[in-house]
């Protein structure tokens, strides 16, 4: 399965997030969070990790609105789910 994503990074730490309207693959990683995230032509065996911490999910929407001039006030990120992209073990 592969989708193409909008993504920030924060510090070190890749995020990706999705409305709570509902898209197919947060199922998929709840069922089983370890993913692979291609950033060009290089490929990252990685771990999704739901982001539950208030001031973490801040700084990824801040991050979000930054990169892609969504409304501060009013986007699908505030109130979407976050995920962390962790190294795996």
């Amino acid at each position: 399965y592969s989708i193409n994503i909008w993504g920030v990074g924060v510090g070190r730490d890749l995020y990706i997030a999705t409305g709570d309207d509902g898209t197919r693959w947060p199922p998929l990683i709840a069922e089983d969070p370890r993913v692979r995230v291609r950033i060009d032509t290089s490929l990252f065996e990685l771990a999704a990790v739901r982001v539950s911490d208030p001031a973490e999910h801040k700084r990824v929407v801040d991050a979000y609105v930054r990169k892609y001039e969504l409304d501060p006030d009013d986007n699908w990120v505030t109130t979407g789910q976050v995920y962390r992209m962790d190294r795996r073990p």
